[in-house]
């Protein structure tokens, strides 16, 4: 069975997944399969810098929910790092941490375009790019941008869904069912979430 300490070239996903979708799986997968990677970390989000002042579920719901998402797949991994975390957490700590614990490993870090309009506000970006490169997805609404130095660009199939269209649906009492993996549906319905 492989194993995170087996891996060479490691996807890492982070991302607040409140929750996670087959949106997120989507791109996990394709980026896997495009670049070769080994495998792909998913890293719910702790106290996120851009996230402040929004409720979220509860890390550890977050992290439940992640793992019933991605049983099924022995090449996908979550992590609680950002969660164990106290206060706002960067993704330049993440990383560091990632690349301590995985030596061996070349991460990719995995984004979205709207993500990726926003690098440059990110604390310490020219230490990020030493020690990890970026690979950027489509996502509907946003143009991929410019090349970038260490980043990667992936096309990934059209999937116009997003957490929050889901906090909204389920919110509304309409269902989620395809949009979200039947695991997390469940979940989301027995903790009461989002409604």
């Amino acid at each position: 069975m492989l194993t995170l300490r087996d891996i060479k070239r490691l996807g890492i996903m982070g991302g607040t997944f409140d929750p996670i979708h087959y949106g997120h799986l989507l791109s996990a997968q394709a980026v896997m399969q495009r670049l070769r990677l080994d495998g792909v970390l998913f890293v719910p989000a702790g106290l996120s810098p851009f996230k402040r002042g929004k409720e979220l579920a509860d890390g550890h719901h977050r992290l439940r929910m992640v793992e019933l998402a991605i049983g099924d797949n022995p090449r996908f991994f979550a992590s609680p790092i950002e969660i164990k975390r106290a206060g706002v957490t960067y993704t330049i700590d993440t990383i560091k941490e990632l690349a301590a614990e995985y030596p061996n490993a070349e991460l990719y870090f995995i984004i979205g375009a709207d993500q990726a309009a926003n690098l440059d506000k990110w604390k310490d970006m020219d230490g990020l790019r030493k020690i990890c490169n970026f690979v950027c997805t489509n996502r509907p609404g946003f143009e991929a941008g410019a090349s970038q130095k260490n980043v990667f660009y992936v096309e990934i199939p059209a999937w116009d869904v997003s957490s929050t269209m889901i906090r909204e649906r389920v919110k509304a009492g309409e269902g989620v069912k395809y949009l979200v993996p039947p695991d997390v549906e469940v979940y989301v319905n027995e903790h009461g979430f989002y409604s």
